[in-house]
């Protein structure tokens, strides 16, 4: 850009997009600042996904937590119940609502801004890979936000279609 005797500038604005969501303004936000025209931007406010996962940090930052080994995905079993045989204080209960580590490893993606490479299979068998960056991963309802790097666009991806996850840089 040196070469063509343009300079670079920076401007701070704040801009209303309206939308149905938080997170669909924010991929119409993205596919607006993804132009050749705009060099690079920073988006420092307005992000409001992740407030579920906010607030039940929160109420649960008194509470022990115990994680459970991840379970195979291709048994979907559901857990016994405690029989009136079976003393319940012999061993402890798992919380409820025990996440899945991958959700942690995912929202560690998102706050290091990870480049990774998706690999997912769509319903006709078909796979794609995806060079990406996590903007947000919602345990509750099993998606993953992420950023396509290479197509400059935002997907919305559920766990059970991603494949592999590699880390590359």
């Amino acid at each position: 850009m040196e070469g063509d005797g343009n300079k670079q500038y920076v401007f701070n604005v704040d801009i209303m997009i309206e939308d149905a969501t938080n997170g669909r303004a924010l991929e119409k936000l993205l596919h607006l600042l993804n132009t050749e025209t705009v060099f690079d931007y920073r988006i420092n406010g307005g992000i409001e996904l992740g407030k579920r996962v906010e607030n039940a940090l929160k109420d649960s930052v008194h509470k022990p937590v115990s994680i459970a080994a991840p379970k195979p995905a291709a048994s979907p079993v559901k857990p016994e119940e405690p029989t009136p045989e079976k003393p319940l204080a012999a061993e402890p209960q798992a919380p409820a609502l025990t996440e899945d580590p991958i959700w942690e490893e995912f929202r560690s993606f998102q706050r290091s801004n990870t480049l990774l490479r998706i690999t997912v299979v769509k319903e006709k068998g078909g796979r794609i890979s995806i060079p990406c960056r996590v903007l947000h991963a919602d345990p509750a309802s099993g998606n993953v936000s992420v950023y396509h790097v290479d197509e400059k666009s935002v997907y919305l991806l559920h766990i059970a279609e991603i494949d592999d996850v590699e880390i590359r840089g």
